[in-house]
């Protein structure tokens, strides 16, 4: 790794942000509001029926709006207790639930010592806004570019382009977009003409691949 770049397009959940944790712990505070056992059989069926919709948005199968109401409906065809009304108190309890992964708070402040930081997220605005907010990422990022606010999701190569508009970046060649999701991180970058970074993870698709912090600290700044 020896290329360096002054602008990073960089993922939030999975690649900074314990995404697992706050799902959980919101998962766990919603389903006992409707007295659903959060055991491990229930939880896991919700992050399968999840799963599978967050890659029908990403290929545009289903809107955003309609995913948020309709897992919860699903998982009320296995558990009585949950059901669409169970949507926006979910989403009031994941806003309020934000955990950086190991190392990574660490690793913003020293990146954005050397260059200038968008993140680029798939989500809902209300729980992306208030994740964000309560982990200080005003410290390390520029700005924020949420896939609802845009009207599209990652990898629509919008978001990319909104978020170098923001950072003031006029030639792509400058930035790279880092994220651990090849289909949804990655491919926007491709679809961007923008140089990208794999996080934790390895693929031939990817410019670079990176297993930790430290790696990615190496393409940064000057």
């Amino acid at each position: 790794m020896s290329r360096k770049y002054k602008y990073l397009l960089l993922d939030a959940d999975g690649t900074v942000l314990d995404f697992e944790k706050a799902e959980r712990t919101a998962l766990q505070g919603t389903f006992e509001a409707f007295g659903l056992e959060a055991c491990d059989q229930a939880v896991s069926d919700y992050h399968s029926i999840n799963k599978q919709l967050w890659e029908a948005l990403e290929r545009g199968e289903v809107t955003r709006e309609r995913l948020s109401t309709l897992r919860f409906e699903r998982l009320g065809e296995k558990y009585p207790q949950a059901g669409a009304e169970m949507a926006p108190v979910y989403v009031e309890k994941l806003s309020g639930c934000a955990f950086f992964l190991p190392g990574a708070e660490e690793f913003l402040a020293e990146a954005a010592a050397v260059c200038d930081i968008a993140i680029v997220t798939n989500g809902i605005t209300a729980v992306q806004k208030g994740r964000l907010s309560l982990a200080g990422m005003d410290r390390f990022a520029r700005c924020a570019v949420i896939s609802q606010e845009m009207g599209t999701s990652k990898p629509d190569p919008k978001l990319a382009f909104a978020a170098l508009e923001l950072l003031g970046c006029h030639d792509k060649k400058q930035a790279l977009v880092a994220g651990d999701s090849i289909s949804a991180d990655i491919r926007m970058g491709i679809n961007a003409g923008i140089d990208t970074c794999l996080m934790f993870s390895r693929s031939g698709q990817a410019s670079y691949c990176a297993q930790s912090y430290e790696e990615l600290l190496r393409l940064l700044g000057d």
